[in-house]
């Protein structure tokens, strides 16, 4: 007895003994409760950041798709250092917090049948794997793709046969790492509506940069505006721009060539921008492809009910008609094409084994292109007060192309829109019935506008024909990238 006795109080010694060496401190007392640790770190671990301060960035990663492991080293690389947390622990914070995914939110083919059915409207020829994509961004419909395809099929079997047999030609493209290039390219395939798109993508990452409508986008002084607008929010240049031959391209090439030898003065009289050939600017037009198989068909069958080639809703000879269509039509299709920016830039591209480029999530490649084993290639610009005599040199205030409508037509559409129709809010469903009250409305308006207004659309056609015709010559004395 007395051994035990002696062997126990030894024990007990080189217990203490360790803990007041490691805590250089005395022994705390027993702690009450499951989780109280009276002030003092339980373990050895570092502790786990508060849910609520991560809250957010727990929805946000559901939202992406990110696995509990991504998301937990995602939080990691966000938050001040000395916290852990592992894929478990994101896991019973999710539960705790309502933040389910697949499994746990339980959707059956009824309950998303409504939300797929209200996509499906909008985008008539989606398949299944941006079906899913897009209910878990905008909707927050977590459900798996067999689930989706399994609806389709019963929805829409000759479709999802005619999406399975395309066939995909494969290009190459080549590029160092992240911001080498930015790839400008311009889409006319709804010109006949007044629609002109213009697109701006970072090839690396797949990140969209912008997409943009208006009524040119032959105009380089327009798209000088798309660039400088991209440019001033991120603080930097890519180090060259890329497009097909064009002069609407001219003035990008002209103002990021003198960005770029403001800041480095050892750069020759070389146009920092790359003419691609027909087809050979791959990215955008892999881009427009895919945007022509989603995002189009179901706003070309809305805006032909308009009649643009014949009599109808839109009159293609009436000036009234076209300028009330491009005042509805342009700022609403420009909220369509942000929120598709928003899921195509937070969803992964489709696995590919002959890719060597970064596969993920393109606003985290474009954003941090480290951690996917890339390099950033950005110009970082110290003082963007740099770009403010560009900008007054070749975009002046007040210059009509930045106009949505002629400044005499503005002010009666506003009175209309906003004073009498209450700023109704544009849907697929009823934006003819907007249209034909406005119609109807401006008639009573056409007496506040000016004499010198033009009541022939000819007029009008004439004011665009010549915006669209602007030319812009590249810097003389400069020699093309080779």
């Amino acid at each position: 007895m007395a051994r035990r006795s002696s062997a126990r109080t030894a024990r007990e010694t080189t217990q203490r003994t360790y803990r007041v060496r490691r805590d250089n401190s005395v022994p705390a007392s027993p702690a009450k409760g499951k989780n109280a640790c009276n002030g003092k770190q339980k373990n050895q671990f570092p502790p786990t950041p508060k849910v609520e301060d991560i809250k957010h960035m727990l929805q946000l990663c559901v939202t992406l798709g990110m696995s509990d492991d991504d998301t937990a080293t995602y939080i990691l690389g966000r938050i001040p250092p000395g916290f852990s947390l592992s894929g478990k622990t994101v896991q019973r914070m999710r539960t705790e917090e309502k933040i389910l995914k697949t499994r746990k939110q339980k959707h059956t083919a009824e309950t998303i049948l409504p939300a797929l059915m209200e996509v499906k409207d909008e985008f008539p020829r989606m398949g299944a794997r941006t079906m899913t994509q897009t209910l878990r961004v905008e909707h927050g419909i977590c459900v798996s793709e067999p689930t989706v395809l399994g609806i389709l099929h019963i929805i829409e079997p000759a479709e999802v046969q005619a999406r399975k047999h395309r066939q995909f030609k494969k290009r190459t493209f080549y590029t160092r790492g992240v911001n080498e290039f930015w790839c400008l390219d311009q889409h006319d395939k709804m010109q006949r509506f007044g629609l002109r798109f213009h697109v701006c993508l970072e090839p690396t990452s797949g990140k969209i940069l912008w997409l943009k409508v208006w009524w040119t986008n032959s105009n380089p002084r327009i798209v000088l505006k798309y660039f400088l607008d991209v440019v001033k929010e991120l603080g930097y240049v890519p180090s060259f721009t890329m497009s097909d031959k064009g002069t609407e391209n001219n003035l990008v090439a002209n103002i990021q060539t003198l960005v770029r030898q403001a800041l480095d003065g050892s750069l020759d009289d070389t146009i920092l921008h790359r003419w691609m050939l027909k087809h050979g600017n791959i990215k955008p037009e892999i881009f427009w492809a895919g945007f022509r198989r989603s995002w189009a068909p179901g706003y070309n069958d809305l805006f032909e009910i308009g009649g643009f080639n014949k009599q109808g809703l839109c009159d293609p000879s009436d000036v009234i008609d076209q300028l009330c269509f491009r005042y509805l039509a342009i700022p609403w299709v420009q909220k369509q094409l942000d929120r598709y920016v928003h899921c195509f830039n937070h969803t992964p591209r489709r696995a590919d084994k002959a890719k060597i480029l970064p596969e993920g999530i393109p606003d985290l490649i474009f954003n941090e292109p480290l951690r996917y084993s890339g390099r950033d290639l950005k110009v970082v610009i110290p003082e963007l007060s740099i770009l403010d005599q560009f900008e007054k040199t070749w975009l002046p205030a007040g210059h009509p192309v930045l106009d949505l409508v002629p400044p005499e037509f503005k002010a009666p559409a506003d009175r209309v829109f906003i004073d009498q129709l209450r700023r109704p809010i544009i849907k697929k469903k009823n934006f003819w019935t907007i249209f034909r009250k406005m119609r109807s409305k401006m008639d009573r308006e056409m007496n506040s506008l000016p004499p010198t207004f033009p009541v022939e659309m000819g007029s009008v056609l004439e004011d665009d024909a010549r915006l669209h015709k602007e030319v812009v010559n590249l810097l003389e004395g400069y020699q093309k990238l080779r």
